[in-house]
């Protein structure tokens, strides 16, 4: 049956779950068996709580990514805790984008809601961007939402005015080496994004844990606000659980992380 708001649900191990429409408010969502995500339409997973016990849970593969949209929205009541425990796999999969980040082309100072690339990107309308600081102060960086592009993908009108002003252009250096000082241009946004349900605790725990070993593949995707404990879990850690020995760093070796981005979260991504 379908599953009402805050309803902990468990995926028993001889189950395969199709999820072909976006859940409730979960409570505990625990996954023995498969759950995959039906890539024929938009799709949000809410919980306060994903674990993964020996099971799968899968948008996309590297033979057939996810081509729509796809968010995991978790977050627990405690900050403390790790919200999603991977000790099975955690496969997220999306269509990757031509271009991840660039650089600016023209200057864009304070005030301007334009931003002109070097390179062509195949970013669309409502897409978060970051533009990297102009000059020494590293704090200088902004995001923007992406409200017009031109055809020939290269020229992008923001929604906002930028606050701070970006260079480009090069800089001559000692022994006639020039180098480009233009600021990049990233894309934040993903096809598939893990987000904080608003208590800061999104953070994905990787852990051999007794019989279970954990694995990830993550491409193109992102993770936004996820930290917990304050802002000091990384957003993703690689470790054992309950078992007072060294990591064995073997073990997590399948696990594969590529084209995804981490914002608006702890200042460590990624901790093994």
């Amino acid at each position: 049956s379908v599953p009402t708001v805050g309803q902990d649900v468990v995926i028993a191990n001889d189950m395969c779950v199709l999820l072909d429409a976006s859940t409730p408010s979960l409570g505990r969502l625990t996954v023995r068996g498969d759950l995959q995500f039906v890539d024929n339409q938009d799709l949000t997973l809410t919980a306060n709580h994903l674990r993964i016990e020996g099971g799968r849970v899968m948008a996309g593969s590297k033979v057939a990514p996810f081509a729509h949209r796809a968010r995991l929205v978790i977050g627990a009541a405690n900050p403390n805790l790790r919200s999603i425990e991977v000790y099975g796999v955690l496969q997220l999969v999306g269509l990757k984008h031509m271009t991840s980040w660039t650089k600016l082309t023209t200057p864009a100072p304070s005030g301007s809601s334009v931003a002109r690339l070097q390179n062509k990107v195949d970013w669309g309308v409502g897409d978060e961007i970051v533009v990297t600081s102009g000059d020494e102060n590293p704090s200088a960086f902004e995001t923007a939402i992406i409200s017009q592009f031109s055809v020939d993908g290269k020229t992008l009108a923001l929604g906002s005015s930028l606050q701070y002003g970006h260079t480009a252009g090069s800089h001559l250096v000692s022994g006639g080496t020039t180098v480009d000082v233009s600021a990049e241009v990233g894309l934040l946004s993903r096809r598939i994004k893990i987000e904080d349900k608003g208590s800061g605790g999104c953070g994905i725990l990787v852990g051999k844990l007794w019989k279970w070993e954990g694995s990830v593949e993550l491409v193109d995707v992102e993770l936004a606000g996820c930290s917990g404990a304050g802002g000091t879990n990384p957003m993703i850690e690689f470790q054992q659980v309950g078992v007072p020995l060294p990591l064995r760093r073997d073990y997590f070796r399948s696990s594969r992380i590529r084209a995804c981005s981490f914002h608006s979260g702890s200042t460590t991504a990624i901790h093994a």
